[in-house]
């Protein structure tokens, strides 16, 4: 009797867990939805920003912290360590660790480093070290863009030449990537790469505001560049969830199925002994 309270029992924890992990999995592929409805917005949003910087070069070139001169004084870098707020999304966050170390640029140089998400703080350790670095905890759908203005605001204010992002990025729902992206200095895509057809766009724009127009449009495209990577870093977290509580789910109903059975077996055999027991006395 006492096994078929305790299986009872185990069989009650297994299926809250169940509904637990059923809930995240729909929060999860909701949020997940939500994301790719703003996608084509943040691409669209992005491909203009590109146009007009790339016909702003064309007039006149950009400052010098914003090149491809790697020699110049003063040189700094910034990597930015991107994860998961939250955990329950598999091995998201352990290969992004993982690739990180394998990389080795941490071990080469000595840059400053951000870790975003309040889950990948634990597991920044383990490439950073006792290295101090700087902690964003907040990170989710509400308040990516408002992130990038902050992180955008302090690459300018410290004047980081080099900034490099290590993310997840989805390559498909069910597949998520490592990548490491260099976000400044800026790469110069060819015509080809922002212009659709051979016809480019007839901007119209005063001579002396060309400095303070040049210095806004490279905030822009620093930010929107960050918008991008965290971006990408939550399509993949959710997608990661989602996959990650699926099976959770699936395999919490078989193990329930399981269990269901032994219960049922060893409850018929404890009537069947009752009864005999029963019949034997009369």
């Amino acid at each position: 009797m006492s096994h078929l309270i305790y299986l009872r029992q185990r069989i009650n924890a297994i299926e809250t867990i169940q509904q637990t992990t059923n809930a995240m999995r729909l929060i999860s592929i909701s949020s997940h939805a939500r994301l790719r409805q703003k996608k084509t917005h943040l691409e669209r949003y992005q491909q203009e920003i590109k146009q007009f910087a790339h016909v702003l070069r064309d007039v006149r070139p950009v400052v010098a912290t914003n090149s491809d001169d790697l020699a110049a004084p003063q040189q700094k870098t910034l990597v930015l360590i991107i994860g998961s707020q939250k955990g329950l999304c598999g091995t998201f966050n352990n290969n992004l660790i993982t690739f990180i170390g394998k990389d080795g640029l941490l071990h080469m140089t000595t840059p400053d480093i951000i870790v975003i998400g309040r889950h990948m703080v634990d597991y920044a350790h383990k490439v950073v070290g006792s290295r101090s670095f700087k902690r964003f905890d907040d990170f989710t759908i509400a308040n990516f863009v408002e992130l990038s203005a902050q992180l955008t605001a302090l690459i300018e204010a410290e004047k980081y030449t080099d900034v490099y992002a290590y993310s997840n990025h989805p390559k498909t729902f069910f597949l998520q990537m490592c990548q490491k992206t260099r976000i400044l200095p800026f790469d110069h895509p060819q015509d080809t790469d922002i212009f659709s057809g051979d016809v480019k766009p007839d901007y119209k724009y005063e001579a002396e505001d060309l400095d303070a127009l040049q210095e806004y449009i490279y905030k822009l495209t620093l930010g929107v560049s960050l918008q991008n990577v965290l971006f990408e870093s939550l399509l993949a977290e959710q997608a990661a969830r989602f996959i990650s509580m699926d099976a959770a789910t699936r395999n919490a109903e078989d193990v329930l199925n399981a269990m269901k059975l032994d219960y049922n077996k060893l409850r018929q055999a404890l009537i069947t002994r009752e009864l005999t027991d029963l019949v034997s006395g009369l």
